[in-house]
C-alpha cells in the first residue's frame, strides 16, 4: 500500500498558477516539479451514470515500451515547410527486445499539404547520433493519408507495418518522419516537440536537407513506441470519481487503489490499495469491510469464510468509517455468526482483534465479539452500560485474561477498538490509546479456550445483549500482535499486499460494491456491468500522481510524464 505524506507545494515554476498552495500526494514515482508546465491542457471532466470519467480522449497503454509525453509539448517542429526540413527524426532506445506493433506520433497539419499528401515513418539504425539512412528490416510503415487523418489540432497519429519489425532493447534507433507532399511555407505538417524540459535521455531530434542529417539537441518530439510485452505497458495512472460511491478509484502502475471522500465530497487524501483474498498476509483470518448495497444482508469476508447475517443485521450506506457502507445492528437480535474455526483458537499465542464501532444507544450490556460454550468457558469483548469496554476469557470458570478500558464511549461517534495479546501481556486500545487500559488478569502463560461453537459478532450467543449501532472493518489476526504501544488508528480500509491487475478480466460494478479487484490489463478500456449505474468507460487519463486541493483534483503526468498537468472540475 502506498501511503506517502501529503505536502504543500507553493511554487509551480513555469505553471499557470504559481502562488496557490496545492496538496500533493506522490504515488509510484517522484515527480520532477522543477520544470512543471501544462501547455495545451484544458478542463475536462465527464460525468455519466454516477461516476465521473476524468479525460474524455482515449489513452492506450498495453504494450507501450518507450515514449515522450505530449504533456511536455511546447514547440511545433515543422516537416517540409522549407527545404532544410525535408525529413525530421527523433532518436529512441527500446526497453524490450521484441516486435513493434505500432508507433504513434503527436501530429497536426497547417494548411492543406499538396501533391501526394502522405506520410511514412521509417525506423532507421544509428550513425554517430543521427539516422543512418538504412531502415531496420520491415521498418518502413504503411503510408498515412494526411487529408484523411491529420487535422489542424494535435492528435495521436498511428503508424503500422505490413510485417512488424523487431528491435533490440537498449539499441539506439531513430524514428524518421517522411512526407511526399510539396514543400510549402503555407502547407506542411508539424510534430509536437519539447524545447522546454529536454529530459528524454535516449535520443533527440534531427533534421535532413536531402544531403546531411543535423542533430537538434534543443528538441525532443512526442512519440510512443508499442512493442509486444513492452515494459511500460501499464506505466501510469487512471483516476475516476465515483459520485455514487463517494470515493475515487485510481490505478497506479499495475495496482488498484481507492480514496474515500467525506460527506461534502472532499477527498480525504488517503489512497489505500484494494486487494484480493489470496494477497492478504498469513495472519489475517477474517476481514469484513462491511461494504455493499444498502439494506442487503451479504457480509463478504475477504479471506473467504461464510458469514451469516441474523435478525435484521444489514449493510447500511448511510454510515461508514471506510469504503461504501458499514454493518447496521438495531440492538434486538441482530448479529453476524461464523462457524467454529481453528482460526479463532488463539491458544497461548499472539493475536489481534480490531474493528470500528459507532454506538447508537449506550446504556446496557452489549456484546461486540463472543465465542461461548457456557458461562465458564468463553471469550468476549463487551460494551458496558457505562460506555466502557471489557475483554474477558474464562476456561473452566477460571479467568485467563481480563482487560478493561476506562474510556467512556459516546453515541454517534466512531471508535477504533483493538484487543491485542503480545506474549504474556495484553492491551485493550481505544482509538489507538491504551492509556486508560487496565490489566485486571494478565494473559501470562495462559492458554485461551478452544471452543467448538460458532463465533458471534454484535451479540451474545443467544442473540441477546445485542449491540445497537454500526460496525465496520472487522479484522481477526492470529499469530501477531499488530500493536504493542499507542498508535494512530487506521486512516483507510485495510488492504491486501498491493495487488497486481489481473489479465483478461473485467472489473464489474458488483466487484466495486464488494471491494474486489478484477481489471483488464488494457488501462484504456474498462467495462462496468450490473444493476443501477452500469456504464462503459472507454478512456482514462494516464499520469504519475494526483493533486488534491479543496474540492478539486488535478492529475499530473499524463502518459507517465512527471511534468504534465491536467486540471479537473469540482469533484
Amino acid at each position: 500500500m502506498i501511503k506517502n505524506a501529503v505536502s504543500v507545494i507553493d511554487d509551480w515554476s513555469g505553471g499557470q498558477d504559481t502562488k496557490t498552495p496545492i496538496l500533493k500526494m506522490g504515488l509510484n514515482k517522484s515527480p520532477n516539479m522543477r520544470n512543471f508546465h501544462c501547455a495545451g491542457v484544458g478542463n475536462r471532466l465527464m460525468r455519466r451514470g454516477g461516476f465521473a470519467k476524468i479525460n474524455s480522449s482515449a489513452v492506450e497503454s498495453d504494450n507501450l515500451d518507450e515514449y515522450y509525453s505530449p504533456g511536455y509539448q511546447t514547440y511545433n517542429y515543422s516537416l517540409r515547410d522549407v527545404s532544410t526540413y525535408t525529413q525530421i527524426s527523433q532518436g529512441f532506445k527500446p526497453n524490450t527486445s521484441s516486435t513493434v506493433t505500432k508507433i504513434r506520433l503527436w501530429l497536426k497539419k497547417t494548411g492543406t499539404p499538396a501533391g501526394t499528401d502522405t506520410l511514412t515513418l521509417v525506423i532507421q539504425t544509428n550513425s554517430s547520433g543521427v539516422p543512418s539512412g538504412s531502415a531496420v528490416t520491415n521498418g518502413t510503415s504503411s503510408t498515412v493519408d494526411i487529408s484523411d487523418t491529420l487535422t489542424t489540432s494535435y492528435a495521436w497519429v498511428e503508424f503500422t507495418f505490413t510485417t512488424n519489425p523487431s528491435l533490440t532493447a537498449g539499441t539506439q534507433y531513430h524514428l524518421v518522419l517522411q512526407g511526399a507532399f510539396t514543400i510549402s511555407t503555407s502547407n506542411y505538417v508539424q510534430w509536437g516537440a519539447d524545447n522546454y524540459d529536454i529530459v528524454y535521455a535516449n535520443g533527440s531530434m534531427s533534421y535532413y536537407d536531402d544531403t546531411t542529417w543535423i542533430t537538434d539537441n534543443l528538441y525532443n518530439a512526442c512519440f510512443e513506441v508499442y512493442i509486444t510485452n513492452g515494459s511500460r505497458g501499464n506505466d501510469g495512472v487512471a483516476v475516476w470519481d465515483f459520485a455514487s460511491k463517494n470515493m475515487l478509484l485510481g490505478i497506479f502502475g499495475t495496482q488498484l487503489y481507492k480514496m474515500d471522500k467525506n460527506s461534502v465530497g472532499t477527498p480525504n487524501g488517503n489512497w489505500s490499495a484494494i486487494g484480493g483474498g489470496s494477497a492478504w498476509d498469513s495472519y489475517t483470518k477474517l476481514l469484513l469491510h462491511c461494504d455493499g448495497v444498502d439494506a442487503t444482508t451479504t457480509f463478504t469476508d475477504e479471506i473467504g469464510k461464510t458469514v451469516t447475517a441474523n435478525g435484521n443485521a444489514q449493510i447500511d450506506t448511510a454510515q461508514k468509517k471506510f469504503g461504501t457502507a458499514s454493518g447496521l445492528f438495531d440492538g434486538t437480535g441482530d448479529y453476524l455468526s461464523l462457524a467454529d474455526s481453528a482460526d479463532w483458537n488463539f491458544g497461548a499465542g499472539d493475536f489481534t482483534i480490531d474493528f470500528w464501532i459507532r454506538p447508537n444507544a449506550i446504556g446496557s450490556l452489549q456484546f461486540l465479539y463472543e465465542q461461548e460454550l457456557d458461562d465458564n468457558n468463553t471469550i468476549y469483548i463487551s460494551l458496558l452500560a457505562s460506555g466502557n469496554l471489557d475483554f474477558v476469557s474464562y476456561v473452566g470458570g477460571v479467568l485467563k485474561g481480563y482487560y478493561s478500558n476506562a474510556t467512556v464511549l459516546s453515541n454517534g461517534t466512531w471508535y477504533h477498538i483493538a484487543i491485542v495479546r503480545n506474549g504474556t501481556t495484553g492491551y485493550l486500545f481505544v482509538n489507538g490509546s491504551k492509556n486508560n487500559s487496565s490489566e485486571n488478569t494478565a494473559f501470562g502463560s495462559n492458554t485461551l479456550p478452544d471452543l467448538a461453537v460458532s463465533l458471534f459478532i454484535a451479540a451474545h450467543n443467544t442473540g441477546g445483549s445485542a449491540f445497537n449501532g454500526w460496525i465496520d472493518e472487522v479484522r481477526i489476526s492470529k499469530g501477531i500482535a499488530r500493536w504493542t504501544a499507542n498508535f494512530t488508528p487506521p486512516t483507510a480500509a485495510y488492504s491486501a499486499t498491493a495487488l497486481a491487475i489481473t489479465s483478461s478480466r473485467y472489473w464489474t460494478f458488483s466487484d466495486w460494491q464488494s471491494g474486489r479487484a478484477l481489471i483488464n490489463t488494457d488501462i484504456g478500456l474498462y467495462t462496468y456491468t450490473g444493476a443501477g449505474n452500469a456504464s462503459a468507460v472507454s478512456a482514462a487519463p494516464i499520469g504519475k500522481f494526483l493533486v488534491i486541493w479543496k474540492n478539486y483534483a488535478f492529475v499530473f503526468g499524463i502518459r507517465g510524464s512527471a511534468n504534465n498537468g491536467q486540471s479537473l472540475l469540482d469533484i
